[in-house]
């Protein structure tokens, strides 16, 4: 038998919000099925709990089962009090509290022909979601955010990111520390530029490379100027003048994979 929780002023409920919110250190959210499996099976990131609805328990008994053998609390609740916690706009059924510990510039794993993405003040948890996505679908080797980024663990970005957040380093970092990672690593850096850049199909990719994205509204942050060797635009032949952020990366990303595996 499960516990049961029908209070939404449960204290384990409040802690959740909490949590939810940002204001619980080493914490995080997720709701929904695909990143808790990722969960289960990190050695960083570990699942303590997980708070569920019937629905869930008769959708995803297999699913329960491996929880509970890797001793993983289970919680049951009411809809009411999961909608409560889960601000997907159709809960899942599933809250899970994971325990983390912070990724840092010494777990990114180099080579000769290393990626490397930044965010600079990305404001929109489900750009950054999808750029982390993106970022672990095209093997980069590691994600830095600096400028006030949006919090990379809060529950948009888990969502939007499927997961990937927890596969490959994601570096909360200021700008001395990313200029030192940088220079020490010996990194080129091309800067996406909507209009005036280098054309990005005329723009080969070289050795370690680290391409900057900057703010959905304002672009790239002053501070951030500096450290840019190339800008590069991507040819756009429609009637749309720009492309979404995290489209943007998708589309550069896969340039530099073709570039790399010589397709």
């Amino acid at each position: 038998m499960f516990k049961r929780i029908t209070s939404r002023h449960n204290p384990l409920i409040k802690e959740i919000r909490r949590i939810s919110q940002g204001k619980v250190s080493n914490r995080f959210i997720i709701d929904t099925v695909k990143p808790l499996e990722i969960a289960h099976q990190s050695e960083r990131f570990m699942l303590e709990k997980i708070v569920v609805t019937e629905r869930f328990i008769n959708n995803n008994p297999q699913l329960l089962r491996v929880f509970k053998d890797k001793g993983v609390e289970v919680i049951v609740v009411n809809e009411e009090v999961i909608n409560i916690i889960s601000d997907a706009k159709v809960s899942q059924g599933v809250v899970g509290i994971v325990n983390f510990t912070d990724w840092t510039k010494q777990d990114i794993d180099l080579d000769a022909l290393s990626t490397v993405v930044i965010c600079d003040a990305i404001s929109d948890p489900g750009n950054l979601g999808s750029i982390i996505r993106s970022c672990d679908a095209f093997s980069v080797k590691g994600v830095f955010v600096v400028n006030d980024t949006c919090n990379i663990y809060s529950p948009k970005v888990v969502r939007a990111s499927a997961g990937s957040l927890m596969n490959l380093p994601v570096v909360v970092t200021d700008i001395e520390g990313l200029r030192d990672f940088l220079i020490k690593n010996n990194f080129k850096t091309y800067a996406a530029d909507a209009h005036n850049g280098k054309d990005l199909l005329n723009t080969t990719f070289v050795g370690k490379i680290a391409i900057i994205f900057g703010n959905e509204a304002h672009g790239l942050s002053k501070n951030i100027i500096p450290l840019i060797d190339f800008y590069v635009t991507i040819p756009l032949h429609g009637k749309a003048e720009s492309l979404n952020v995290a489209a943007a990366n998708a589309v550069i990303l896969y340039e530099v994979m073709r570039q790399r595996k010589g397709g």
